[in-house]
């Protein structure tokens, strides 16, 4: 199996990006995926729980406070039609399993 590190942000196809959100961690990528609706993010660790995207308060562990809100400010102004948080139950009742 062939593998590629990936630095900042990479066009992995047509509507499909890794953009870099460092803040959780310094290397810290996320997935944006053009979809018919608009834009999905999927944020990885860098939103734990919907109150931080809703608030935009940092709730976890993290590396760097002004990288987090530099990556938090980087996904708003993408204006996401919905992001998958990777520690949030309703995110993933929601979007992974349909029960919301």
């Amino acid at each position: 199996m062939k593998m590629k590190t990936i630095e900042g942000n990479f066009e992995l196809q047509e509507g499909i990006k890794l953009i870099l959100t460092p803040g959780h961690t310094n290397g810290s990528q996320s997935v944006l995926v053009d979809t018919a609706e608009g834009p999905y993010v999927i944020a990885g660790d860098l939103f734990m729980t919907r109150r931080n995207w809703e608030t935009g308060t940092m709730v976890g562990l993290f590396s760097n406070a002004e990288k987090w809100f530099n990556s938090y400010q980087k996904i708003q102004a993408i204006n996401p039609v919905n992001i998958l948080m990777m520690h949030d139950e309703e995110s993933y009742l929601r979007d992974v399993f349909g029960q919301i």
